[in-house]
């Protein structure tokens, strides 16, 4: 049992039991090289105030070390370090193919890539060999322009949804042969993230007025209810820092999963909002902002490693996903002052259990069918596209 404060070490592992009569087995992976070290803390931990879950909530924290239970198998198809089949982005060539932020991906019915570049505020269409075929959007207000685009949505219509950072959705249409803008949809907010099930979109943000952090919304644009409550406190700094973060929308298990940007924690809720199981991030060690007794926001850099969850992208089969989780220390020998590792982990609710598949994988950004597709940002902006295999046996249970 861990007392309060107490920090596990790099190699923890973590078991827990599943609920409503299933055993799941969840060991999560932080950092596994040479003995354990002391957890950094963070400097004014007793008011980071992150609440338990409720008592009929499965927390899948438990005991661990020695004692716990060993042997858990690997998942079904897993995300495997693996060759790259194609790359699309160029450092100079043709307009199509040079980036300046490539930020999402989704793909449409027919197999092709859909590329969101919020830097030039356009969806590139590519088609499965990575042949370019067309561009949609430009910066603007007028219909199918984006001000700062930030997500994409392919819903169960096969259309298209684009989310900007503030206060609007536009709805596309795909074809087999092109994508038409539709209308807009307005939604107020900061939005951050989505996913679609069945027929609800599910929107992460911050909406004027709401305590909650995600919202369902049907098909037409209309918001049918919210749920996931916003970091609790009365800063609007620390309320918006620590509410931010991915989602990812299981539907083949019924399942949306919460990953807030600079908390250590993954949340899964049903399709109607109801919290089903909680996991706190062990050797998550430090956040970038934190509150103060007086109530003001302070940003830290702690002496030793700083992490933020950069995504969470479903697998194929709608019932996995991969975490990947931003480490970055202090660095004297770097040119930046600062190291980073990018670790990746696949979640998973089905009793399978989450491993650790490494810090060897870029940004990913979408997976489909037999592909996985990643992200690079130097020298320039690129798309990996990988096949997607099983575990290899160097992924490891952490």
């Amino acid at each position: 049992m861990r007392t309060p404060g107490e920090r596990r070490g790099p190699c923890s592992v973590t078991f827990v039991r599943g609920w409503a009569g299933a055993v799941l087995s969840l060991l999560v992976a932080h950092g596994c090289s040479g003995p354990p070290q002391a957890g950094v803390r963070h400097p004014n931990e007793a008011l980071l105030a992150l609440p338990g879950p409720p008592a009929d909530v499965l927390d899948l924290r438990g005991p661990a070390g020695p004692s716990s239970p060993s042997g858990v198998g690997l998942p079904g198809p897993g995300i495997a370090s693996a060759s790259v089949l194609a790359r699309i982005g160029r450092l100079e060539g043709p307009a199509e193919e040079v980036f300046g932020a490539i930020t999402d991906l989704v793909t449409d019915r027919h197999g092709r890539l859909l590329l969101l570049d919020a830097q030039s505020h356009s969806i590139r269409l590519f088609d499965e060999g990575g042949r370019f075929l067309q561009e949609v959007g430009g910066f603007g207000r007028g219909p199918g322009e984006f001000v700062e685009p930030r997500f994409m949505v392919i819903l169960p219509t096969g259309e298209l949804i684009v989310a900007e950072a503030v206060g609007r959705l536009h709805r596309f249409l795909i074809s087999s042969d092109s994508i038409r803008f539709v209308e807009h949809l307005p939604f107020p907010g900061d939005l951050w993230d989505g996913c679609a099930m069945g027929d609800r979109l599910y929107i992460h943000g911050m909406r004027p007025g709401d305590v909650r952090a995600i919202h369902v919304v049907s098909l037409e644009g209309d918001l049918i209810s919210s749920f996931a409550e916003v970091y609790p406190t009365s800063n609007p700094i620390i309320r918006h820092q620590l509410s931010q973060g991915h989602i990812a929308c299981l539907e083949g298990i019924g399942v949306v999963l919460h990953a807030p940007r600079n908390l250590p924690q993954v949340r899964a809720y049903d399709p109607k909002g109801v919290l089903r199981w909680w996991l706190d991030m062990d050797g998550f060690q430090s956040l970038p902002v934190y509150e103060t007794p007086t109530g003001g926001a302070m940003r830290t850099a702690p002496e030793g490693p700083w992490h933020m969850s950069l995504g969470l992208v479903e697998d194929p089969s709608r019932t996995q996903a991969a975490l990947q989780v931003l480490e970055v220390v202090p660095d004297r020998a770097s040119a930046e002052g600062w190291s980073r590792r990018l670790h990746t982990f696949l979640l998973s609710t089905e009793g399978r259990g989450a491993l650790y598949v490494g810090d060897g994988w870029s940004r990913i950004v979408g997976t489909a069918n037999d592909r996985v597709f990643a992200v690079v940002e130097r020298p320039h902006p690129e798309l990996l596209v990988h096949p997607f295999a099983l575990f290899p046996e160097g992924a490891r249970e952490r």
